[in-house]
């Protein structure tokens, strides 16, 4: 039978996401970079992205690099250029993903043989991607990219967004009996740091409510939140 149809190839890869609607694209990036990149200090490298501020139209990338790339690395990494950036994009469309919807780069101004996942978004010319060592990856990545996939899926949080002052109530919390979030949510341990008592407990306790629905985000949301009340506890103490 004659092959009529041929089923696109998904651009990316099939496995995680790659596409979102996300508008709020510098919070989404600083998501991206805190809970992937941030927090892998032995595989992850960098986030890059061609758009900062809402302007995808930069003389030089965005970039973000994990705080203890090697000096050398950091190095070869902030000369990586928009031709570069480009490139690799353009150069997924015709080959499949090397590594768990990642694909493996030589001489594009990354270290060689590291692996860039890449992002853009649904209707825009926003896009970034999230580039890790090619060592001892097996099982650990994939797990990120998991959280990867939770952030382009869920709502953007509001980006002007700021915690109240030590000991001062959050001007929109929630009114009782109303089942949206005290504040707003604490997406690292800065804004918790930064917190007063009464709004770590309220969010806290709203988060636990639900606790059976949380996704990912949440989830590591509620445990920072409740080990930063505990370390409160004990220095009181």
């Amino acid at each position: 039978m004659a092959d009529s149809v041929k089923l696109a190839r998904p651009l990316y890869g099939e496995n995680y996401m790659h596409q979102t609607d996300r508008e709020d694209w510098d919070v989404m990036n600083r998501e991206l970079f805190a809970e992937v990149i941030e927090g892998w200090p032995t595989n992850a490298i960098a986030l890059i992205s061609n758009t900062n501020l809402g302007d995808s139209d930069l003389r030089v990338p965005y970039m973000r690099l994990q705080p203890e790339v090697p000096a050398e690395i950091r190095a070869l990494v902030t000369a990586f250029t928009n031709e570069h950036f480009g490139k690799i994009f353009e150069l997924a469309q015709d080959k499949h993903p090397d590594v768990a919807d990642c694909y493996k780069v030589r001489n594009l101004g990354l270290p060689n043989n590291a692996l860039v996942y890449l992002i853009e978004h649904r209707a825009k010319p926003y896009r970034s991607m999230l580039v890790f060592g090619g060592e001892r990856l097996k099982g650990k990545l994939e797990a990120r990219l998991e959280v990867v996939n939770s952030i382009l899926s869920n709502m953007p949080l509001k980006p002007d967004s700021t915690p109240a002052k030590p000991g001062e109530s959050p001007d929109s919390a929630a009114p009782a009996g109303s089942n949206e979030p005290p504040g707003f949510s604490f997406t690292n341990m800065r804004s918790i740091s930064s917190a007063g008592d009464d709004q770590l407990v309220a969010r806290e306790e709203w988060l636990e409510a639900k606790v059976g629905n949380l996704d990912y985000r949440e989830r590591v949301e509620m445990e920072k939140i409740q080990a930063e009340l505990r370390r409160r506890t004990k220095r009181r103490n």
